[in-house]
């Protein structure tokens, strides 16, 4: 019962001070903090109650999952960019 209060505490310090709070679980006493987090990460062996409190289920239980999830949202998220700056650019040269 006191880890699951530490984690949680440690979760909501992290927002206090304007940081992404993360948290990765798999048992029913990581689901409050799974909750509370910015983004939650729960294993697909872990407990209903952990994946029903996160945000993204880990399928195949590996940790290098979020790596590489967060490096491809960030290189999806260039890409719109990106598109959406040239799309604006041709707009304005059109109405020239």
């Amino acid at each position: 019962m006191l880890f699951l209060l530490i984690r949680k505490r440690l979760v909501n310090l992290a927002q206090e001070i304007d940081l992404v709070a993360g948290m990765t679980g798999d048992g029913v006493n990581d689901a409050p903090s799974l909750k509370v987090a910015d983004i939650g990460f729960s294993m697909g062996d872990g407990t209903q109650a952990a994946q029903e409190s996160s945000d993204v289920v880990i399928l195949n239980n590996s940790l290098t999952s979020i790596e590489k999830a967060v490096l491809y949202g960030r290189t999806m998220t260039e890409s719109v960019k990106n598109s959406l700056y040239s799309s604006l650019l041709l707009t304005l040269l059109q109405l020239l």
